[in-house]
């Protein structure tokens, strides 16, 4: 009886190893808890949109307070870009597009008539894209062997043509990092290194002209005066319609125009400026943000990373 119960006891030992060799584990971590905002827009009767890279979709109604999240329709967004209807809009990576009528609340994939998919026996791989108007856009697209093309669409994304080709670039950090119109036929487009081009008939013809290759441009905006302000790190030369700004070492992520002032939003934080560049004041942040929208004169929104937000009700001076 004894060596019955010692072989029964040490079979239920033996059991309670072997079960505990295989305890399930559950992830219940709520969607979209972790990861870093990227990019941030507003859709009318949908609030703020913020994208993270952690391939969700964030919405907010009361300025950043709570958000409401679901999963992308795409991974690995390279953008967010909406019209200045603000139902409008569009998400894509280096393969694929999907667009929004309705402003943010649903999105559809998008297949652009005019680009094709191969150029020369190589994949295109979509880079950057820019909103003139909402009749009028912009994508700067690469197979990455003979530099970058810039495609124009005149029916708000619908049909595309050729504006542009053999642009500098074939790396897979080159790119257009600016695009502005000072009047509705001057404007100009910036690569990350090297070079700009400028047209002088809405965007129709471009001209390439060559700088240099230690020249970095970033992040633009049009002024007041009907001219525009351009970061750069390097050497350029005197361009009329361009006020430029220099900022070495990393220059700008996004600006904004906020009349009178200019912000700019780098990675020490948010600078202003109230005199066309010449003199900017810093506000230091605690979180390095990635990007930044203004809802009015006085309401801004930044997001960046570990999914903070920050809200301005004064024009950009003070940050919450």
């Amino acid at each position: 009886m004894k060596k019955f119960l010692t072989l029964f006891v040490f079979g239920v030992l033996v059991s309670f190893v072997a079960n505990a060799q295989y305890t399930e584990t559950k992830d219940i971590t709520p969607l979209g808890f972790s990861g870093n905002f990227q990019y941030v827009a507003y859709g009318k009767d949908n609030g703020i949109i913020a994208i993270a890279d952690n391939n969700c979709i964030y919405t907010s109604k009361d300025t950043c307070k709570t958000w409401n999240v679901q999963k992308a329709p795409i991974d690995s967004i390279c953008g967010l870009i909406m019209a200045e209807d603000q139902k409008t809009g569009f998400l894509y990576n280096l393969y694929q597009i999907y667009k929004t009528v309705d402003g943010g609340k649903t999105w559809l994939e998008h297949k652009p008539n005019g680009i094709p998919q191969v150029i020369d026996k190589r994949r295109v791989e979509y880079r950057n894209f820019f909103v003139k108007n909402i009749d009028t856009l912009f994508f700067i697209v690469t197979n990455r062997v003979n530099g970058m093309r810039i495609y124009m669409s005149i029916d708000s994304g619908d049909n595309w043509t050729e504006v542009a080709k053999d642009m500098d670039g074939n790396s897979y950090f080159s790119g257009i990092a600016n695009m502005c119109f000072v009047t509705s036929n001057h404007g100009f487009a910036f690569g990350t290194a090297g070079f700009y081009a400028e047209t002088k008939d809405g965007g129709l013809t471009w001209e390439k002209h060559v700088i240099s290759h230690l020249t970095y441009f970033y992040d633009g905006v049009k002024c007041c005066d009907g001219t525009m302000i351009q970061v750069y790190d390097g050497s350029v030369p005197e361009v009329e319609g361009i006020k430029w700004a220099y900022f070495p070492n990393g220059g700008s992520y996004k600006m904004c125009t906020v009349s009178p002032k200019i912000i700019m939003l780098d990675l020490d934080g948010v600078r202003i400026t109230q005199d066309m560049g010449s003199t900017w004041t810093l506000t230091v942040l605690a979180t390095i943000c990635n990007d930044m929208i203004f809802l009015s004169e006085k309401i801004g929104i930044l997001v960046g990373r570990d999914l903070t937000s920050y809200v301005t009700i004064d024009g950009g001076e003070a940050w919450t």
